[in-house]
């Protein structure tokens, strides 16, 4: 999604890919996501009672460069098992992306690295200085499938 001069993540089709990978556990396997290109920082997730709100809170980006560019985003992740009336968990997440490609070429490699926090280790302050409960490292392969 954009507008020409910016682009936007399609945050709904990349809940629904890691939800159906089991990425946010059994419960919210083949959910659908709720997004809106107009407010591109909230998306969520629902099934049969189980209720993920992933909150872009902080967001920063490289210019792009010749070939390259990265990202790094803060989110506030809620999870719910028990629907809207459920007491949520509140995560911290965040989510570095590097990105590359060569001119002419019709994909682009890259890193990204998730990291989960407790946010009540911080008293929910600045997770500055705080240790990630769980890092997730991922190789990126991205291809412009011409139809």
């Amino acid at each position: 999604y954009g507008d020409g001069a910016h682009v936007v993540v399609d945050r709904g089709f990349e809940a629904e890919q890691r939800a159906a990978a089991g990425a946010y556990g059994d419960g919210l396997l083949g959910s659908a996501a709720r997004w809106d290109p107009g407010n591109p920082n909230v998306c969520t997730l629902d099934k049969q009672g189980a209720l993920l709100e992933l909150k872009v809170t902080k967001r920063s980006f490289e210019s792009p460069g010749p070939g390259a560019f990265g990202s790094s985003e803060y989110s506030r992740v809620a999870f719910a098992a028990g629907g809207v009336a459920a007491v949520p968990v509140i995560l911290a997440r965040r989510v570095q992306t590097r990105l590359r490609w060569e001119d002419g070429d019709s994909k682009v490699e890259g890193l990204e690295i998730h990291s989960i926090y407790d946010p009540t280790a911080t008293g929910f302050g600045d997770l500055n200085g705080a240790s990630p409960v769980l890092v997730l490292k991922s190789r990126l392969l991205l291809e412009r499938v011409v139809k």
